[in-house]
């Protein structure tokens, strides 16, 4: 992670500066979506939730395609020689059935694996990735039982994830390994807001190596379509995926966020813990209600070193706004892609805004890790 953040802060930065729209490094970061399927239907997410574009039967028929793990291994193969890392998603990234294979391959080749998953799976397979040494586990964690359940709308979902949890842990200390990493993801909505203090108190049973508070990734109606206008009338594109993360805030409803996130932050806990993005104050707050104020993030430089693949193979520009196609891994290699003409063309677009666009307000690519 150090090596990332580093990465993020001086190399992608001398590629910003450069201004010719070219990385010129390898991408140090490979996201894997492996499937969008999933077993959870959660009102936040962009595929499934409320407005997801998951739910419009002309987007989902192809993202429901999956590539064999055969075109993943060869696309390991020719990156080994830098070992980038692998983030692996979804979807339920579990469902997809050669997932273990796979992130045991791509540890074979000397590459760190992370994987983001809803934790139902995690126990059919916690021996075996505790042994491979797969190097974090991301799991979402929404809150107590009824709370995650009902968050997940997944009657056990919160029985499940524990045990995983905890089988993981077992294995750890049965092996004596310190891998994975093993961090749990609150994303905060409206369901879980009000038991915050019981999630980080149900913390010190699960003793994770982080916990993890994402404010949630959104847009509004008028920065939706105005990155909607510029990609249509610059890179000929219709962006559809705006839609799924358009939300408004009540100020009444801010400031409940914001007194609960300060009261828990404030008191002493025994494990790591961090709010994502970092924020203090009545920035909490003005988080929801002014969804263009930056907060002093200042530009995306995510496509410099950061490469995001769709279940089918697309080669997209940013991993929730998969609207910007660059090419496929099925048809072209990842390397002949990362410099080709539709991702040098993208960020030159991105440059020529300064460094963001409409979209970027509140995306994880930038206000994230």
């Amino acid at each position: 992670m150090f090596r990332f953040l580093y990465r993020k802060r001086f190399g992608a930065d001398r590629d910003v500066r450069r201004g010719d729209g070219t990385a010129s490094k390898p991408p140090y970061m490979v996201s894997l979506r492996l499937t969008n399927a999933c077993n959870h239907r959660c009102p936040v997410c962009g595929q499934y939730g409320v407005r997801g574009y998951m739910k419009e039967p002309e987007r989902k028929t192809p993202l429901l395609k999956t590539l064999p793990v055969e075109t993943y291994k060869e696309m390991m193969d020719d990156l080994a020689f830098y070992q980038p890392y692998y983030y692996a998603t979804g979807g339920e990234p579990f469902l997809y059935p050669g997932l273990v294979e796979l992130m045991n391959y791509a540890k074979a080749r000397g590459s760190n694996v992370f994987v983001v998953t809803n934790g139902t799976k995690l126990g059919q397979h916690a021996e075996e990735l505790v042994r491979n040494e797969w190097d974090m586990l991301v799991v979402s964690f929404d809150g107590p039982e009824e709370i995650h359940d009902a968050c997940r709308r997944t009657e056990g979902a919160y029985k499940a994830a524990i045990q995983g949890i905890r089988e993981v842990q077992e294995w750890k200390a049965r092996l004596k390994k310190p891998k994975p990493l093993l961090v749990t993801v609150t994303t905060l909505s409206s369901e879980n807001i009000k038991c915050l203090d019981e999630t980080y108190s149900i913390g010190r049973t699960l003793n994770p190596d982080l916990m993890a508070v994402f404010l949630s990734w959104f847009t509004s109606e008028q920065l939706g379509k105005a990155q909607g206008d510029l990609l249509r009338d610059t890179l000929g594109v219709e962006a559809f995926t705006w839609k799924s993360y358009a939300r408004e805030f009540a100020v009444e409803q801010a400031q409940l966020f914001m007194d609960n996130l300060s009261r828990v932050e404030n008191r002493k806990w025994p494990f790591n813990h961090i709010v994502v993005p970092s924020l203090s104050g009545t920035d909490m707050r003005d988080y929801y209600l002014k969804p263009s104020e930056m907060f002093g993030y200042d530009k995306c430089v995510t496509p410099f070193l950061e490469v995001n693949i769709m279940p089918n193979g697309d080669v997209v520009t940013c991993r929730d706004y998969i609207d910007v196609k660059v090419g496929n891994i099925a048809e072209k290699k990842l390397l002949d892609i990362w410099n080709d003409e539709g991702f040098v063309r993208f960020r030159r677009l991105l440059l020529s805004k300064g460094g963001l666009l409409p979209q970027c307000t509140r995306c994880c690519g930038l206000m994230g890790f």
